[in-house]
């Protein structure tokens, strides 16, 4: 994961600011009259907390696709090795494919690991040979293909200490 600066960490926030994170986990679409109706605050107070958990790089309101309905019938990790290139170069190259939904740098046997959605399987030949063969220094590519989800959440930072 890429390293952030902030002057708070995460044992720094308090209930409030808790609490503003629950309601955002919610309803990630509330709005501050919303949270601070709730909460029993001014929207003026819940907008300058959402703001400053923003700043400090605590929070980050995000959209999140569903695979099914926007029609990516295809997920897979696509492991990659590279020579004769700086990884995070090719990487870097790897992440701005459209199909691309993560990318990170990896330890381990290879040095990227590529997250990828793609509409049918008849995509996945385009992509291997077209998109991934394009992009400089890749020497080796494994894939992996998901066959069933059992879990989808982005809820991975667990505020509830």
């Amino acid at each position: 994961m890429a390293s952030r600066k902030t002057s708070l960490n995460y044992e720094e926030i308090d209930a409030l600011d808790r609490q503003i994170i629950a309601a955002l986990k919610r309803d990630g679409r509330a709005s501050n009259q919303m949270i601070a109706k709730e909460l029993g605050l001014s929207a003026a107070a819940i907008g300058a907390r959402v703001r400053r958990l923003e700043r400090e790089r605590l929070l980050r309101v995000a959209l999140v696709a569903d695979f099914d309905v926007i029609g990516c019938d295809l997920l897979l990790v696509i492991g990659i090795r590279v020579a004769q290139r700086d990884p995070r170069a090719v990487a870097r190259d790897v992440a701005e494919l459209p199909a691309v939904f993560s990318c990170s740098i990896m330890a381990g046997s290879y040095n990227i690991e590529a997250l990828v959605a793609l509409a049918e399987a008849e995509a996945l030949k385009d992509f291997l040979e077209r998109d991934l063969a394009a992009i400089e220094g890749i020497s080796d590519v494994s894939v992996e293909i998901a066959v069933d989800m059992l879990k989808y959440e982005f809820d991975v930072v667990p505020f509830t200490r």
